[in-house]
């Protein structure tokens, strides 16, 4: 059920992209030098490179979101990952992309899934994977992991996307709370639908 519903709400993003471009909703994040643009959620929190030190000096009279994003800055400064966080805490996004050295195919994603399923598994124990599967953003193969864990007594679900665009791998991670993904898989179908990477 709960796989089905991840990939209808992905799906349904990514038909829904024409409409949702114009729409007030969504702010457009474009990268200090450029090579990255994509639309996301006007009420999700975006740390990334370019605004960490300004979200910081905003944040400190919030301490959880000060806590946030000193706990994320490595990761942003070190790796160039951009995390978005919706308003109630309960989705988390992370968005990194790397180039690949190749171009990849839908075949090729598939035949690492089984490696980064373990990569996963060995991060977060008692992990349960669905199957695979690719799906088409943009006219592209994508491939979506999707997966379940509990941890400290609280269920959550997890899913990766992975897009290549030309030799880049952009890869899409979302952590919720298992009774909150509607909104965080629609955020990865807006994001990686309207995913421009130069």
């Amino acid at each position: 059920m709960t796989k089905k519903l991840l990939s209808l709400l992905v799906a349904f993003a990514l038909l829904a992209m024409p409409c949702l471009t114009l729409a007030e909703e969504y702010q457009t994040y474009v990268s200090e030098d450029q090579s990255v643009t994509f639309l996301y959620p006007s009420d999700w929190i975006l740390l990334s490179r370019e605004n960490i030190d300004t979200m910081i000096d905003a944040a400190a009279t919030v301490e959880e979101v000060a806590e946030l994003a000193q706990t994320a800055r490595t990761q942003i400064e070190q790796l160039g990952i951009i995390v978005l966080m919706d308003a109630t805490g309960a989705n988390n996004i992370n968005f990194q992309h790397q180039n690949a050295g190749v171009a990849l195919s839908g075949d090729d994603l598939m035949n690492l899934s089984s490696s980064l399923q373990s990569n996963i598994s060995s991060a977060i124990g008692g992990v349960s994977f669905y199957d695979p599967e690719l799906m088409a953003i943009g006219g592209t193969d994508a491939m979506l992991l999707q997966y379940v864990y509990t941890m400290a007594g609280i269920d959550f679900t997890g899913m990766q996307v992975y897009m290549p665009v030309g030799t880049e791998l952009a890869i899409c991670t979302l952590t919720s709370s298992a009774e909150d993904i509607s909104a965080g898989a629609e955020a990865v179908g807006i994001i990686m639908g309207s995913l421009e990477l130069q």
